[in-house]
């Protein structure tokens, strides 16, 4: 049969609602919002030490130390 064709008493699975996710709706849910906060603090963590090496960094250039990386040959 197609979809949209079942008698009725019968529900179209296909085209039944498509975010039906069953008994484990919660977990799955909770699941999706504790990687989103794990990318989240990830993203905020990184932004964080990256501003932290890179003053770490001018602090060392301040005081002389230069980057081999940098030597004028």
């Amino acid at each position: 049969m197609r979809a949209g064709t079942n008698p009725p008493d019968e529900p179209d699975t296909e085209s039944s609602h498509p975010m039906d996710l069953g008994p484990h709706a919660a977990f799955i849910w909770a699941s999706y919002g504790a990687v989103a906060v794990v990318l989240v603090l990830l993203v905020a963590w990184l932004l964080w030490d990256g501003q932290r090496q890179r003053r770490l960094l001018d602090e060392l250039e301040a005081r002389g130390v230069r980057r081999r990386s940098r030597q004028q040959g």
